[in-house]
């Protein structure tokens, strides 16, 4: 048995779709620290950062989905 086929997450779009959750997990990470940080430092910008988190917590998995189905769409005729 060929060793892509016992670890098929290492191979294809199981990589891509991996990395693009790994990048969309630590943008909104990073946001949800730095919020934390402005708030507990009673910042003036704590309350646009505060905006600006709960609306890239939509916008980013959203766009890693619509990236994903472009993806999937534009290389559907492609051999495995």
């Amino acid at each position: 048995m060929p060793h892509d086929a016992r670890v098929p997450f290492l191979k294809g779009d199981y990589m891509k779709k991996r990395v693009l959750a790994i990048a969309a997990i630590v943008i909104l990470a990073g946001l949800y620290v730095a919020c934390l940080v402005l708030a507990l430092i009673h910042s003036d910008a704590a309350f646009k950062l505060l905006q600006l988190t709960l609306v890239m917590t939509v916008l980013v998995p959203v766009t890693a989905y619509v990236a994903m189905m472009f993806y999937k769409l534009s290389h559907r005729d492609d051999e495995n």
